[in-house]
C-alpha cells in the first residue's frame, strides 16, 4: 500500500491497531475526522497474525466520511463457509470493493484471484480511443481472462463447496490442535487467529531459528516483538508433526 501510494503521488496514512494488529476504530474515526481519506484498506486475515479488523465498525465509519472501503480478505476469505464464522463477513457486503485469492482460501492454483467491486468501474476506466481501429478493453490492467479460474469450477463441480468446506475445518482443526500444545508449554506465548495463523514465542532461552531455516515455522513481528508464526494453509500441515519437531525445546 506505501509503495503503490507513493507511486500515484498519495499520501499514506497508517491507522493505530491493537496488538494484534487491528485497526482500532476510535483511531480510523479520529484520521477522518482531520481529513477525509480517499480510501481505508480493511483486512479480514493480517499477514503476520492471520486476525480480522472490526469490518462492521470501520465501513460504518467509511460510509459516515463518504470514503471508499477496501476489503482485503485474500487469506481469511475461506471462513465464511463455516457457518460460526459468517457474523464477522456480513459487513463485508456493504464495502465498495473486495479481494479474494482462492489459491489462499480454497487451495487453488496461485493466479486464480478475484477483485470484486460493489458498483461497475467501467465509466471511471473508460478510454476515448476512436482513432484506433479496435478500441482497448475496459478492463483493469494487469487483469486476466477466465480460464484462470478453471480449477476453481471444477473443485466446485467434482467435489462442491462441502469439500471446501471439510477442508478448511481440517486445516482450522489442525490449528486448534497445535495451539493446544503450545497453551500446555510453561513460560511459552502464544495467540491464536480465528484463520489458522498461529504466532508464538518460547521461554527466553529456546531459539527454533533451524526450524525456521527447515521451513517449519516463519518470523513475524507482533506487537513489536519477533515472533514465531505457523500457517496452517494446506492440507498436508498437520500439527502433530509440528509438535514432533518442537518436543526437544520442551
Amino acid at each position: 500500500m506505501a509503495k503503490a501510494c507513493q507511486v500515484l503521488g498519495l499520501t499514506f496514512q497508517e491507522i493505530d491497531t491493537d496488538q494484534y494488529d487491528r485497526i482500532l476504530p476510535s483511531a480510523l474515526a479520529e484520521v477522518c475526522q482531520q481529513q477525509v481519506p480517499i480510501a481505508v484498506v480493511l483486512t479480514a486475515g493480517t499477514s503476520a497474525c492471520g486476525e480480522i479488523d472490526p469490518l462492521s465498525e470501520c465501513i460504518q465509519i467509511c460510509q459516515a466520511f463518504d470514503c471508499w472501503s477496501h476489503v482485503d480478505a485474500a487469506w481469511g476469505a475461506g471462513l465464511v463457509l463455516l457457518e460460526q464464522y459468517q457474523p464477522l463477513f456480513c459487513a463485508v457486503a456493504d464495502a465498495d470493493s473486495l479481494t479474494i485469492d482462492p489459491h489462499k482460501a480454497f487451495s487453488q492454483p496461485k493466479p486464480c484471484g478475484l477483485l470484486l467491486y460493489q458498483r461497475p468501474l467501467q465509466p471511471l476506466f473508460a478510454i476515448d480511443a476512436n482513432y484506433l481501429e479496435h478500441p482497448p478493453k475496459q478492463t483493469l490492467p494487469g487483469s486476466f481472462g477466465g480460464e484462470l479460474f478453471l480449477p476453481l469450477w471444477s473443485s466446485l463441480m467434482f467435489s462442491g463447496v462441502a469439500d471446501l468446506r471439510k477442508q478448511m475445518q481440517h486445516r482450522l482443526q489442525q490449528a486448534q490442535c497445535f495451539a493446544e500444545f503450545l497453551t500446555s508449554q510453561p513460560y511459552w506465548w502464544h495467540h491464536q487467529s480465528p484463520t489458522g495463523i498461529i504466532c508464538f514465542r518460547p521461554s527466553a532461552d529456546i531459539n527454533l531459528d533451524d526450524l525456521v531455516t527447515l521451513g517449519l515455522f516463519s518470523k513475524a513481528k507482533v506487537n513489536n516483538k519477533t515472533v514465531y508464526r505457523c500457517v496452517f494453509a494446506s492440507q498436508a500441515a498437520q500439527a502433530t508433526s509440528l509438535i514432533t519437531a518442537l518436543e526437544p525445546f520442551c
